[in-house]
């Protein structure tokens, strides 16, 4: 029987669904081992959740999850997913010689909803169907989500690079300043699996800067505008950044709303 509770997006009451983060068709795992963030930076060991179906989190509406995420968005984020992972597998087996950047035809709009959309969806079990808490960043981002002829806001910026590792990784309300010599902290919410992430950060410092391409570089183009999104294949971040900053960085985050998830390997004859 369906949970029933109040849908993160929304916020109308009613039976829950589930969202697979990230969606099915766009690299979700199909057994997952899921660990604390804490375990992950730190290597310590710690018993692990396993999921056989994915990750996923019932705490959408169906509303929300199949008609507009599922539905409306979705299909754009798992085109854009399958092409680069295409590409990008090519480049790693040394089937052909690209250049530093690709473009690919896109429709950003429907991509950065659907980023959105999953990352509200990322609750602690214990929150799942709780009346909706009320901030300037998630409301911002339900906003964005609910009214698809709406731009991009303007203390929004969703950067993506390639992403070229198997491990999945969800993070809401991440802080990193990248020196604590002089520390500037840059906070969002981050989502990454194979072969793209994605960084949904609010209000970025104007003295900080990220040397990453926009997900919605022009922030009032209509939800079915295609534009061409540039895809760099040389010097991406490292596979742990900015989770794991340099020498000189610091990161905040809650094990209640970030995870890691790796791929569970069948053991011979089971």
């Amino acid at each position: 029987m369906a949970q029933t509770g109040f849908c993160n997006i929304c916020g109308k009451r009613g039976p829950l669904t589930a969202d697979h983060v990230p969606p099915k068709g766009a690299g979700a795992l199909s057994r997952a081992e899921l660990k604390t963030f804490q375990s992950y930076l730190s290597a310590e060991v710690e018993r692990s959740k396993i999921y056989q179906n994915g990750v996923k989190f019932p705490t959408l509406c169906g509303d929300c999850n199949n008609n507009k995420l599922g539905g409306s968005y979705d299909p754009a984020l798992v085109v854009v997913s399958n092409e680069v992972s295409r590409i990008v597998r090519s480049k790693q087996r040394n089937l052909i010689q690209l250049p530093p950047i690709i473009q690919i035809r896109a429709k950003p709009q429907r991509i950065a909803r659907a980023v959105v959309g999953h990352l509200l969806a990322v609750l602690p079990q214990q929150e799942a169907g709780a009346p909706l808490i009320h901030a300037p960043f998630p409301d911002a981002m339900r906003d964005y989500f609910l009214n698809k002829n709406k731009p991009l806001p303007p203390q929004m910026t969703i950067y993506y690079w390639v992403y070229p590792s198997e491990l999945q990784v969800a993070a809401r309300a991440f802080g990193v300043s990248f020196d604590m010599r002089s520390p500037c902290w840059v906070v969002g919410d981050m989502i990454k699996w194979f072969p793209l992430a994605y960084w949904v950060v609010l209000e970025k410092p104007t003295s900080v800067t990220i040397r990453l391409p926009e997900l919605v570089a022009q922030r009032a183009s209509a939800i079915d505008d295609e534009l061409d999104l540039p895809i760099p294949l040389r010097d991406s971040p490292p596979v742990e950044w900015p989770e794991r900053p340099d020498k000189w960085g610091a990161n905040l985050f809650s094990n209640e709303i970030t995870f890691v998830a790796y791929p569970r390997r069948r053991r011979r004859g089971k």
